[in-house]
């Protein structure tokens, strides 16, 4: 279905007011040369005419070329298209009956030929060129700036009836030019091209909005599949570069605990479905913090903040918060799903090289032994905890000296070596040392907690992600 809103306003846009302010000069100008030329023709052949009633009538189609040449130098042409298409309609109606007009009010003088023995009139033949001028001009102006069927249709009909009728009553002459066969035949022409013209019109609109909107779906997908800025890139310069190297970035790791067990007993299609919804959360959480989704291996969500090109902000904080996030949202759809699963989240921030992988299937990934300290934070992390290294409380709490109303609470943990589910145990050094689960915490005060708990109150899913204030 063509939707009639979008295509005139593409139309307006394309042609209507493309290029406007120069068109109407141009018209102007013409309009000055073909008036000086007539005059000379009337002054040359001394021909009687109603001279003060032409250059009225001249005029006036001087004045509507020249107030839209105003409205268009000053941008203050009608945006909505319907009103821009009646303006310009009323526009061409009334320069087209104002020239025709002012052609009636040039006296038409009738001659006879002489031919073998006798005399004939030729009737409706001039003795002066201003009357087939008249049919030429009438057919430029309707066919010059090309309009869609029902405007070509106003404006071929409402002049002729208006000077045949109106003001012919008061200018004779005037019936006769209204009423030439060639004009009505010619703007007859005019509208059946108007008619041939839109419906090859709706047709590139069709092709033109289908390829837009194609494009449109390429570029979500891309922006998907890359960070934004390295999708812009992309457009500017056709080429990607190899790889970014990031000082210090902050990348969360999540993994659903008991979510292999549990999908072990069911079809696989429940299972896509319910990693589907949880992980359709945790993209709703990063979109809100401003978090860049690395990657999903399985049930693992890794995603995290850096310097540009990866992300245009880079708070530390704000990924711990998004970790905490991650542990509320699990526990929301666990309980309204009535399914046992749990979550545990790692975060690290350390160096590391980013850049795109391959040639199909491209996607951004991250390498370095931030990677590496991630999975062993994670793995060794507590059902329902967030633990992050100690490089990663450093750059929270940094980030948050400017932030007097949240507090991140950090808990050394005493075991010097990290164990995961399956009785794995890492050193604490590899991940840089002594580890911290963390949670959040409000300084006492009324204004700091209100503030808290609109805070709360701005997070996707439910009640907020954040824990009760202690």
């Amino acid at each position: 279905m063509l939707d009639e809103e979008e295509f005139l306003d593409w139309f307006c846009k394309e042609y209507a007011y493309n290029d406007f302010t120069s068109r109407m000069c141009r018209f102007m100008f013409g309009l000055v040369v073909l008036t000086s030329l007539e005059l000379l023709v009337v002054y040359l052949q001394a021909l009687k005419v109603r001279l003060v009633q032409f250059l009225t009538c001249r005029g006036l189609s001087y004045v509507v070329l020249f107030s839209y040449w105003i409205l268009a130098r000053r941008g203050r042409l009608p945006r909505s298209a319907v009103v821009a298409l009646s303006w310009l309609t009323l526009a061409r109606c009334l320069l087209v009956t104002f020239m025709i007009c002012s052609y009636g009010c040039l006296e038409q003088v009738r001659v006879h030929v002489k031919a073998g023995s006798g005399d004939f009139p030729l009737a409706g033949v001039s003795s002066n060129v201003l009357h087939p001028i008249s049919v030429f001009t009438l057919a430029y102006l309707m066919t010059k700036s090309q309009f869609l069927l029902l405007p070509s249709l106003f404006t071929a009909m409402l002049p002729v009836i208006v000077c045949r009728f109106v003001a012919a009553r008061f200018i004779p002459e005037i019936a006769e030019i209204a009423g030439n066969k060639w004009f009505i035949a010619y703007t007859s022409v005019a509208v059946t091209r108007a008619y041939l013209w839109e419906v090859n019109l709706q047709e590139e609109f069709k092709s033109r909005l289908a390829v837009l909107r194609t494009k449109e779906r390429v570029e979500e997908m891309l922006y998907s599949l890359l960070p934004p800025m390295i999708v812009d890139d992309l457009f500017r310069h056709a080429t990607l570069a190899t790889s970014h190297f990031y000082p210090q970035a902050t990348i969360a790791q999540s993994d659903l605990c008991g979510f292999t067990r549990l999908a072990s007993s069911l079809p696989p299609e429940k299972v896509v479905k319910m990693i589907g919804e949880i992980f359709q959360r945790y993209d709703e959480l990063a979109e809100h913090h401003n978090i860049y989704k690395v990657e999903t291996v399985g049930d693992a969500y890794i995603a995290g903040q850096a310097d540009a090109p990866l992300t245009r902000q880079n708070a530390p904080w704000q990924v711990v918060l998004f970790g905490l996030g991650l542990i509320r949202t699990t526990l929301e759809w666990s309980e309204s799903s009535s399914t046992p699963v749990t979550c545990r989240v790692g975060i690290h921030t350390g160096p590391c090289v980013g850049g795109v992988v391959g040639m199909k299937m491209q996607r951004y990934h991250l390498f370095g032994q931030l990677i590496d300290s991630l999975e062993v934070l994670e793995s060794t992390a507590p059902e329902g905890r967030v633990q992050v290294s100690s490089s990663c409380r450093r750059a929270a709490e940094l980030s948050l000296e400017q932030q007097g109303t949240i507090v991140l609470c950090f808990e050394e943990r005493s075991e010097r070596t990290l164990t995961t589910s399956k009785g794995v145990g890492h050193n604490c050094e590899k991940v840089g040392g002594r580890t911290h689960l963390v949670s959040e915490c409000v300084r006492a005060g009324g204004s700091e907690v209100r503030q808290y708990k609109a805070l709360q109150a701005s997070y996707p899913h439910g009640d907020g992600i954040l824990p009760s204030s202690p």
